[in-house]
């Protein structure tokens, strides 16, 4: 059974590739370079990130009575530009391509600079050619490129497991080295979709509330809830460029091949895939969001430096899990964080830089605001009988106002800080922020 979640990683575990063992390129990879990890940055060794409320522990945690949270990029969509020095690679493709389209086979295994792929014998959209292994997928076309160009010629996949093992920044190295040596030089890199998740281990799904809307704070309209024969599988919140996934994912594995089972026991550290509840949480991120954070984030390079703040953007400002319903009609900002929440916020990532999302800039908004501000305090002044003609006693009015009600909300201090400090995250530059002390 495939679940509404089991495509978390289903736009890179494609039901076309014919060889569904993720190791096929992953294991090329490690017997052919089993001597050059320690070129790697020592972090691209370690497991999976795992939290317990006890700590941060360096190794998969064992059995416990008390959740724990481990976290990874669960799946990674690269847009590449690549500026090929010959076409002899492509014409190979093309070649392995052809073959496949006269044999009528779906696709022919070939080797590419030392790495096994299937050529299949379609493209896919704009793409002439599509290189699968495993859950790991490379699209690639003959359109030319430079650093200006606005569209990739190349797109790079690593789906879940892949990502989990050897490591998204391990098969992206690779991949990379593997185009260089077949004349291919990067142009530019631009991160277009990540999914970051945080396995919590020893958490039943069924004993949180998140299946009740009452029980979030977020800024996403969309919110489904998922049952297959009346078993919670899963919630959605939000839609599209970013969201969250919830779901049971011991479920999900029941009904998936055994290596799966077995493949995310061990990054538990579990025995079995089954031996306790796992609940995971799962933010999606496209480009369309993932170009709104300052600084910038391209390429792989920075999305790994500015993943803590990331995730802090996640948790703490796009949504969160409240201990009891939230009252909509009193600041909501109050409502306590519920304990399965606060371990999630703690789940550790890469990456310290900060960042922030940054939808709107006050310079190219003031004048709507000024606008708006104005017609309010027109009438304001109508209110209370002002006439037309009477400017000097509109502005007085609208201001004496509007000034009483701020004075009245400043009775509150903290509450007007934190309303105040929402404001200057949404409009200033967050570096302006920053500068001047203020946090997110």
């Amino acid at each position: 059974m495939h679940t509404q979640y089991s495509g978390v990683a289903s736009s890179v575990n494609h039901h076309d590739a014919p060889t569904p063992d993720h190791h096929h390129i992953s294991s090329k990879i490690y017997s052919t370079h089993a001597n050059s990890h320690s070129s790697l940055p020592e972090s691209d060794n370690t497991p999976p990130n795992v939290l317990s409320s006890k700590g941060f522990q360096g190794s998969p945690a064992r059995l416990s009575s008390e959740p724990r949270v481990v976290s990874n990029i669960d799946t990674l969509k690269l847009s590449l530009y690549i500026d090929w020095s010959s076409e002899i690679f492509l014409d190979q493709v093309q070649s392995a391509k052809q073959t496949a389209q006269d044999k009528d086979q779906e696709c022919v295994p070939v080797n590419f600079g030392g790495f096994d792929w299937n050529v299949m014998r379609s493209g896919a959209h704009s793409y002439n050619f599509r290189l699968i292994s495993g859950d790991i997928r490379l699209l690639l076309s003959r359109r030319q490129v430079t650093a200006d160009s606005n569209f990739p010629n190349a797109i790079l996949e690593i789906g879940s497991m892949s990502c989990w093992s050897p490591g998204y920044r391990f098969i992206h190295d690779e991949i990379i080295r593997m185009i260089e040596r077949l004349g291919g030089a990067i142009c530019k890199e631009i991160v277009s979709e990540v999914h970051l998740c945080a396995d919590s281990i020893g958490q039943n799904l069924k004993a949180l509330p998140c299946t009740d809307q009452d029980y979030w704070i977020t800024r996403a309209h969309k919110f489904a809830v998922f049952h297959d024969r009346r078993k919670l599988t899963g919630i959605n919140i939000g839609k599209g460029d970013i969201m969250l996934r919830i779901y049971d994912k011991v479920e999900e594995l029941r009904n998936e091949s055994t290596h799966k089972q077995g493949f995310f026991a061990e990054a538990w550290g579990l025995d079995t895939y089954d031996a306790e509840d796992v609940t995971r949480l799962e933010f999606q991120l496209r480009r369309k969001v993932i170009s709104q954070f300052q600084p910038e984030i391209n390429t792989l390079d920075d999305l790994e430096n500015h993943l803590a703040t990331i995730w802090k953007y996640c948790t703490e400002e796009w949504c969160r899990l409240t201990e009891k319903p939230v009252d909509r009609n009193h600041n909501q900002s109050k409502s306590d964080t519920h304990s399965f929440w606060h371990l999630i916020k703690k789940a550790k990532w890469k990456g310290k830089n900060f960042c922030a999302r940054v939808t709107q800039q006050l310079q190219g908004d003031i004048e709507k605001l000024l606008a708006q501000a104005a017609g309010i305090s027109l009438s304001i002044a109508a209110y209370f009988g002002r006439q037309p003609e009477d400017i000097e006693g509109v502005v007085a009015y609208s201001q004496n106002h509007i000034e009483k009600t701020i004075r009245s909300l400043w009775r509150d201090k903290p509450d007007f800080i934190e309303r105040m400090q929402k404001k200057i995250n949404r409009l200033t530059d967050p570096f302006h922020v920053v500068a001047n002390g203020m946090t997110f």
